[in-house]
């Protein structure tokens, strides 16, 4: 389920279970896209380190090497695909970037919604 439209450069999607969700966002001043996994709980650390056991699985099933950060100062941890030289101000490329954005979300999804639900938390 998405959020209603804003402003923004970046799009949360509901994965679920509370305190996780799938990111979308544009980054102008990099020049690139990005899909990521948000984990944003009480137990953000125990959720994380539980993925993360299974990380080449994932890996494996998703098809692409993903970017795993457990943020040690913060209270959410990332697992992030990005895609590189992507100006969004040139119209034509949006066609690439958004069905990038729309396959990856959806892996995204496949690979990580039944090992969400299935965290003891």
């Amino acid at each position: 389920k998405c959020q209603n439209a804003s402003g923004k450069h970046w799009l949360n999607l509901s994965i679920g279970r509370s305190g996780f969700y799938l990111n979308a966002k544009v980054n102008s001043f990099k020049s690139c896209i990005s899909v990521a996994l948000n984990i944003k709980t009480p137990q953000t650390k125990s959720a994380y380190e539980q993925l993360a056991v299974d990380k080449e699985k994932i890996e494996t099933e998703f098809g692409a090497e993903l970017e795993w950060r457990e943020l040690q100062d913060k209270s959410t941890s990332i697992i992030s695909l990005t895609l590189e030289d992507c100006d969004f101000h040139q119209q034509q490329d949006w066609q690439r970037q958004f069905e990038w954005l729309a396959v990856n979300l959806e892996q995204l999804d496949k690979v990580f919604r039944k090992r969400i639900k299935a965290l003891p938390m």
